[in-house]
């Protein structure tokens, strides 16, 4: 099986960096698709979230042992689920919308709202300032900042319109 090269873009930078990686596994945590592989550049097992994957895919003339599969979506699963463990979001979810339907099918009840671990915090962001009122962030206060700052841009973008 021969290497892929791609280029990976990483939250709030605007570079993009380019990566070797001998693919493992092709897994989907959290509703997002991930590929586990051994990246050549870092040397070490990664995981890459295919929608931060920029251009195009290609191989490259190295190859690597297909044995190497063995096991991998396994690890791959481990480590993921590993970093959610760590991370956790309390949040304020209002009851019957969109955001307790979607966010309610991996939150567990906590003292003020609910706990939802994360891998990310900027996808997580991501996904809660597209509930704007429907969620509020109590902790941690980088993800409750991240989210401000996508609404925040949301208002500015449309500033002026329907004027």
């Amino acid at each position: 099986m021969p290497d892929r090269r791609f280029r990976v873009s990483q939250a709030r930078e605007s570079a993009s960096r380019r990566r070797t990686v001998a693919p493992l596994a092709l897994l989907d945590f959290e509703a997002r698709w991930h590929v586990y592989g051994i990246d050549q550049d870092a040397d070490g097992e990664r995981t890459f979230l295919l929608s931060r994957i920029v251009g195009e895919v290609s191989s490259t003339r190295k190859s690597f042992d297909p044995a190497l599969r063995d096991g991998a979506g396994e690890r791959a699963l481990a480590g993921l689920e590993d970093v959610a463990a760590r991370h956790s979001a309390l949040l304020e979810i209002t009851p019957g919308t969109e955001a307790a339907l979607r966010l309610g099918r991996r939150a567990t009840p906590a003292t003020q709202g609910f706990s939802i671990p994360y891998v990310d915090v900027h996808i997580l962001a991501d996904e809660l300032a597209s509930y704007g009122p429907e969620v509020r962030v109590v902790d941690p206060p980088q993800l409750r900042d991240a989210v401000v700052e996508r609404l925040t841009a949301i208002v500015a973008a449309h500033a002026g319109e329907g004027e």
